[in-house]
């Protein structure tokens, strides 16, 4: 029963997200023969009239490329995240840690803008896991190990998930 939600859940954001997408990529300008399928380009006026089969051919390819990255991503979030341990309850908030790092990066990688993409700050204050755009900017991180701010030496570390992915081989 709930296998058959979930399934029904997935193929309903399947179809909106395949819409979605039609919406945004399937437009033709007026005067226009409608664009139709070769290989998997879109070429206007080449071929047979553009078909709802080829519409949801094209899309359920986007949105399977899009669940493919985001999986992508989702398996190196261990590679582009580090721990910030040692943090004083309430001397330091989310927006100074972030604003600490990026500047510190940006100053190292300056064509990078805004090197955090997401903190996740401990409940009670004292330690956060940041998560950076790339690995190679997460790894520079690293350096601020021991970075003193406020008066309290910050640990800047690699997350437990990091050292468990190493020792399984998922990471290098």
């Amino acid at each position: 029963m709930a296998a058959q939600r979930l399934a029904a859940e997935k193929a309903e954001a399947e179809q909106a997200f395949l819409l979605q997408r039609l919406r945004r990529q399937v437009q033709t300008a007026p005067g226009q023969a409608a664009p139709a399928a070769t290989g998997s380009a879109l070429v206007p006026g080449a071929g047979p009239a553009w078909t709802v089969a080829d519409e949801q051919a094209l899309a359920r390819k986007a949105f399977l490329e899009a669940q493919q990255q985001q999986q992508q991503r989702k398996s190196s979030k261990c590679e582009r995240e580090v721990y910030v341990g040692n943090i004083q309850p309430g001397s330091i908030n989310k927006d100074q840690i972030i604003r600490l790092f990026n500047e510190s990066l940006t100053a190292v990688f300056p064509n990078c803008n805004l090197p955090v993409c997401g903190i996740n700050m401990h409940s009670g204050g004292k330690y956060c896991f940041l998560e950076f755009r790339d690995k190679d900017l997460c790894t520079a991180a690293l350096d601020l190990d021991g970075f003193q701010i406020l008066g309290l030496t910050l640990s800047v570390k690699r997350p437990a998930s990091y050292e468990a992915a190493r020792h399984c081989g998922k990471v290098s």
